[in-house]
């Protein structure tokens, strides 16, 4: 069972990581449904403005001061700046460094509301993957999620925070990944790095970390499948809290690990009650 600085950590993944990376609603025993601290994102139309340069120039400066002035309604502002689109990219980029970090986390925000238009702005995010404000980073990573195929750029960043002895920073890069895995195929070079990495995590001695990897590799699908061999000997591991999230990553997988259920009914005769439980419920997802 998580503690309850555990719980509290595990809003930084919540339910929307479950929803960022497609894995079904399934809710940890231990979990309960986690508000974002982030703003949740307008449906946006960017179309072109049919003003003059001039006149679009000096909007975009005014809602920048308004932006740094934060007098305004932010998620006003935000939104008009977003739905200019391309013409106010060169505006944000400055503010991704400014020393502010709401301003940083303002600014990738608007350019993750622009999506695929400002997939030229990548190479300038990844740096606030490891950025030293927790909300800068998760809204990172959120912005990369919606910037296509060029977020791949991130992945060696991704998978140094994978690595990173800060716990809070590996789950980031969880996340991260999780709003990006779906650019991954099944054949990439980039998902056979990364699936490595995540099996490893699913050891992790924090288990927060350990659960984001699972709802990670679960989101994978068939493409984890070839993990399998280095995922099923953890579900005898000491820790009963890894055996759990093991077997959540195979009931996420769904078919894949249909091959594990003579391993999953052994743990019916689990010591641990909660581990029991978990084989059960696993064991009627991938029998149904």
């Amino acid at each position: 069972m998580l503690k309850q600085t555990q719980l509290q950590r595990f809003s930084i993944l919540g339910f929307n990581l479950l929803l960022a990376i497609g894995c079904s609603p399934i809710i940890h025993p231990a979990s309960v449904t986690a508000q974002s601290t982030h703003p949740s994102k307008p449906q946006l139309t960017v179309h072109p403005t049919q003003k003059s340069p001039q006149n679009i120039t000096q909007k975009i400066q005014r809602l920048i001061q308004d932006l740094k002035k934060q007098k305004s309604d932010l998620t006003e502002v935000s939104e008009k700046l977003a739905a200019i689109g391309q013409p106010a990219i060169p505006y944000l980029i400055p503010l991704l460094t400014d020393s502010a970090p709401n301003l940083r986390f303002s600014a990738v925000y608007i350019l993750g509301q622009m999506g695929t238009m400002a997939q030229s702005t990548v190479p300038q995010l990844v740096p606030l993957l490891k950025d030293s404000d927790r909300d800068v980073r998760r809204g990172t990573a959120d912005a990369l999620g919606s910037m296509g195929n060029a977020a791949k750029l991130a992945l060696p960043e991704i998978l140094t925070l994978l690595q990173d002895p800060d716990s809070d920073r590996r789950i980031t890069g969880l996340y991260a990944l999780g709003q990006v895995h779906l650019i991954l195929k099944t054949s990439d070079r980039d998902l056979q790095s990364v699936l490595p990495h995540l099996i490893s995590l699913l050891q992790d001695t924090d288990l927060v970390v350990s659960l984001g990897s699972a709802q990670v590799l679960g989101s994978l699908g068939e493409s984890a499948k070839p993990a399998l061999p280095k995922i099923l000997p953890l579900l005898k591991h000491a820790n009963p809290g890894i055996r759990i999230n093991t077997l959540y990553t195979l009931e996420w997988l769904g078919k894949p690990a249909k091959s594990a259920i003579p391993q999953i009914t052994s743990l019916l005769k689990d010591t641990n009650p909660e581990v029991r439980d978990r084989a059960a419920a696993t064991l009627k997802h991938l029998r149904n």
